[in-house]
């Protein structure tokens, strides 16, 4: 049987493969904390992260997200994804390049089956870091 928080990250990481506000604030915590300490990013809150989908999904489409390994300790789990992503040269339809391969470490806190916190390092950040956008 698979362990609980890795069955909330899949429902997460699908619910964003299909650009589901919905569906993907669902996965996380009210107060949920997300930090990319390599562009600076950091949102507060499902508004924050409301903002941070829609303008993430807005430039890269196109998501395949797998789990390649996993360490799990107490209420905190640390995972090593590779996503591939294929980056929208405008606002239409995913019509960019091959997919980039990104690979990323994770650091999440769950809490009632929910992400409460993601501090996440990103492999590329210097390829696609400049159309992230911070929340300062």
């Amino acid at each position: 049987m698979e362990h609980e928080f890795l069955a909330a990250l899949r429902k997460h990481f699908q619910a964003e493969i299909e650009e589901d506000l919905e569906k993907t604030l669902d996965t996380l915590t009210d107060d949920v904390v997300y930090e990319s300490p390599f562009t600076g990013l950091r949102h507060v809150g499902k508004a924050g992260m409301d903002d941070y989908y829609r303008h993430q999904w807005s430039i890269a489409g196109g998501r395949k997200i797998d789990i390649a390994r996993h360490w799990i300790a107490g209420d905190e789990v640390i995972v090593e994804l590779r996503c591939d992503v294929v980056l929208k040269p405008n606002k239409g339809a995913n019509t960019g390049p091959e997919p980039i391969v990104r690979k990323a470490l994770a650091i999440l806190k769950l809490r009632g089956g929910r992400i409460a916190r993601e501090i996440i390092y990103h492999s590329d950040m210097a390829v696609v870091g400049s159309q992230w956008k911070r929340a300062d």
